[in-house]
């Protein structure tokens, strides 16, 4: 089968794609300190060169990580979204927590990014909830309570997996969110 060229921007969209796949895979795996761009783009097939072109740095490729990551939920559709529990893999969860103490230690530009971030997810949170609450405040309110519940109940999860599993997860999502039925976006 004949191969159909792509026009340069079609190889730009593929290699885009395929750095941040290598990327979220480096990430995931090893974290966001111990991985490299250079890792990142002998793992994706690229120089370092080709990560610098689509990217500033590492930051801006976790940031795009994410956003892609938002993005895909937000185009999900919520019949087939993943449940709660899948919410809280361990690699993501540690990635994302790691992240996120770096930049409140070492980078409050990343902060402000990520920052910007979790208003995105909870806006997403708030759309899911909105048929249980009485106004967008309160769904904004809740999507706030449910982001939260769900980072201290990861953080738990990474520190005593036996005891709290993804079926204790659920079961308490569905406690405290009944009319959201303990499913997430």
């Amino acid at each position: 089968m004949v191969e159909k060229l792509l026009s340069r921007s079609e190889r730009q969209a593929r290699t885009h794609e395929e750095l941040l796949d290598a990327a979220q895979t480096a990430f995931a795996e090893r974290g966001f300190h111990a991985t490299s761009v250079a890792e990142i783009a002998l793992a994706a097939g690229y120089t370092k060169g080709a990560v610098y072109a689509n990217f500033s740095g590492k930051t801006e490729l976790f940031l795009a990580v994410l956003d892609r990551h938002i993005r895909r939920t937000r185009e999900a559709d919520p019949a087939g979204a993943a449940d709660t529990a899948d919410q809280f893999r361990r690699d993501w969860g540690l990635l994302t927590f790691e992240a996120l103490m770096y930049a409140v230690r070492e980078d409050p530009e990343m902060l402000q990014e990520i920052a910007e971030r979790y208003r995105q997810v909870d806006q997403l949170h708030a759309e899911h909830l909105a048929a249980g609450a009485e106004d967008a405040a309160a769904a904004q309110d809740l999507a706030i309570a449910w982001a939260a519940l769900g980072e201290g109940l990861m953080m738990r999860h990474l520190a005593d997996p036996g005891h709290i599993t993804h079926e204790v997860i659920e079961r308490v999502f569905t406690r405290v969110f009944p009319a959201a039925g303990g499913q997430a976006r």
